[in-house]
């Protein structure tokens, strides 16, 4: 089984861009647009490692991490 990697961005097309990198890499990925939809990820799969984007609408990367480390 690969490691899971969850991208969390809210610019589509980087999103997009950096899961067909890393799954061509192998991984498999998880996406999800903002912080809200990233928590819901986690608490259904949690990934090995979490790629976040710092500002976004909803709930940024700092507020994230830190319902993240819960």
């Amino acid at each position: 089984m690969s490691e899971t990697i969850l991208i969390i961005d809210d610019e589509a097309n980087l999103r997009k861009t950096l899961a067909e990198i890393l799954r061509a890499k192998g991984y498999a990925t998880l996406e999800a647009s903002n912080g809200v939809e990233a928590v819901d990820l986690l608490r259904r799969d949690p990934p090995d490692l979490i790629f976040s984007d710092w500002k976004m609408p909803e709930m940024g990367g700092e507020r994230n991490s830190s319902v993240s480390a819960e």
